[in-house]
């Protein structure tokens, strides 16, 4: 899982901030181009993409390169991200550019050496020592240890960003109104509550009223499975999350933390519940010291229904999938020679839902269903490739080479997020918020809005340059229907023309139909 999570926040940043970003960057001749580095990052990611590499199902040693891949990414990925940012830098403003396909508005990271104004309203997160960026990404300059200084990290809470745009943040853009409510045992804004009571985390949605009760618990069973397959032990009961305290460890006008502290039998987890004043999703960081072989750990989510359709998110769409919720894998074990038996369990990207609810997951990708009840893997600890004695698995998937770093012992972390909204689709915003897809720094940008489509279901899938510096937009309807897209620019370019996926020019830009969960792309003449 741990492969998939550092996978997760990679390939978002590369595909969906730091590409286009570069891309357009090069475009408006803000800076220099960077699509080569970038490309190169992309290859080296790639390299963890095969079956048996993030899927987790390798000896220890390929894995050990998997993760020494993900830090070579990650160290390059924000190279050339601080790269950007020098090229933009601007010590008297600040401005904002917005990745994202949907209006954002809400809480903004920025790192900086100066002390921002107080016009700008912002909550102070952190305080780290460094060099100043003009300093350590020029290759003119040579940073001595008299620039070493303090580097501040600030929120600041904004009005609405529009969707692929930059703006110069003046005085008006700040939100300067607080929501936020944050007590011993509950963190609320005008949007949604979390409390706890009775040793219960209960979730209330206080635009509709909405109560669930008893929502989030955490679970403990055991897991004689292997790389492949959870192999369930007869007879065994899952233990139960005990809440044993809380506290407030943030509590400021954009920003809120509530502290959860419980034990799982004697495993003592930490759980952060974070509000943000204009979010309508309240995020979890999970995090526990892994001590225990031959277990997994998951989050439950108690439903008011039994979970007999789940929808999730895809490639180009959502897919529903139907449960039999009586379903006990318990009761039909062992498995004969030859029959690998059915899970209740499912793959998805980053987001599921049901009943109303949203869950966005930071590389937790797989989930199961019992009942009335939602189970977010959070963990699998086991010690071979393939168990010959699984018994949910009647014939082994491959011989049994110990792994003994898949049992993840150590410090372990998982981050989601929880929302109510009426439908998969209307999760969309959170989950480009969630990943921060936006990019606050200092710079003094014109207002502009780079891309629309004309139609909120054909999103921008990624931007990128060419060999010829041209722009490449590739869009994708993600609905299940038809959608006309109106594609518009206001970039400086000398034509809009359709490719093919080769990215080779097929004809002139017109408005068009684009067919279900497909792609089109779009070339800028530069």
């Amino acid at each position: 899982i741990d492969l998939k999570q550092q996978n997760a926040k990679l390939q978002w940043l590369l595909s969906r901030k730091l590409q286009p970003l570069q891309a357009i960057e090069s475009f408006c001749e803000w800076g220099r181009c960077f699509q080569k580095e970038t490309d190169s990052a992309f290859k080296e990611l790639i390299k963890n993409h095969p079956h048996d590499s993030i899927y987790g199902c390798s000896v220890d040693n390929v894995h050990k390169e998997n993760v020494m891949r993900f830090k070579k990414v990650s160290e390059a990925s924000h190279a050339i991200l601080n790269s950007i940012k020098r090229d933009l830098y601007n010590n008297s403003h600040l401005s904002i550019i917005n990745l994202s396909n949907f209006d954002l508005k809400g809480a903004f990271r920025i790192k900086t050496h100066n002390k921002l104004d107080k016009k700008y309203n912002a909550q102070l997160i952190g305080k780290s020592k460094g060099f100043p960026l003009k300093k350590l990404y020029d290759i003119n300059q040579i940073p001595v240890t008299e620039d070493f200084t303090t580097i501040y990290e600030y929120l600041i809470d904004l009005k609405k960003v529009k969707a692929f745009s930059s703006k110069k943040i003046n005085e008006y853009d700040i939100q300067k109104q607080s929501f936020l409510k944050i007590t011993e045992k509950s963190i609320e804004n005008s949007n949604i509550k979390l409390e706890i009571k009775n040793g219960k985390i209960i979730l209330t949605d206080k635009i509709s009223g909405k109560v669930l009760r008893d929502f989030i618990t955490i679970i403990d069973r055991k897991d004689d499975g292997d790389s492949y397959n959870f192999g369930a032990v007869k007879g065994d009961k899952p233990l139960n999350l005990v809440i044993t305290g809380s506290k407030i460890i943030e509590n400021a006008n954009v920003r809120s933390k509530l502290q959860i502290n419980a034990l799982l039998y004697k495993t003592p987890v930490k759980i952060v519940a974070l509000l943000e004043n204009q979010n309508d999703f309240i995020e979890f960081n999970i995090e526990w010291n892994n001590k225990t072989k031959n277990h997994i750990l998951q989050v439950e989510f108690g439903l008011p229904e039994p979970c007999k359709e789940v929808f999730s998110d895809d490639l180009a769409g959502y897919i529903k999938r139907e449960f039999d919720t009586d379903y006990d894998i318990y009761k039909k074990i062992p498995a004969p020679r030859g029959i690998e038996l059915p899970l209740n369990t499912a793959p998805f990207q980053k987001c599921l839902w049901l009943q109303g609810i949203g869950v966005i997951t930071e590389g937790l990708q797989e989930y199961e269903v019992f009942k009335n009840k939602l189970r977010l893997t959070l963990l699998r600890a086991t010690g071979t490739i393939s168990n010959p004695k699984n018994t949910t698995r009647g014939t082994p998937a491959g011989p049994p080479l110990p792994t003994p770093d898949l049992q993840m012992l150590g410090h372990n972390s998982a981050r989601f997020a929880v929302c109510f909204k009426n439908n998969i689709e209307a999760c969309e915003s959170n989950i480009e918020k969630f990943y921060d897809t936006a990019l606050l720094c200092n710079a003094d940008l014109s207002d502009c809005v780079f891309f629309e489509t004309g139609c909120d279901s054909v999103l921008v899938n990624t931007v990128k340059l060419n060999d010829n510096g041209d722009l490449i937009v590739r869009l994708l309807n993600k609905a299940d229907s038809s959608n006309t897209l109106k594609f518009r620019s206001a970039l400086k370019n000398i034509g809009l023309y359709f490719t093919n996926a080769m990215e080779e020019i097929t004809d002139e830009y017109k408005d068009t139909n684009i067919e279900a969960n497909s792609f089109v792309t779009i070339l800028l003449k530069k």
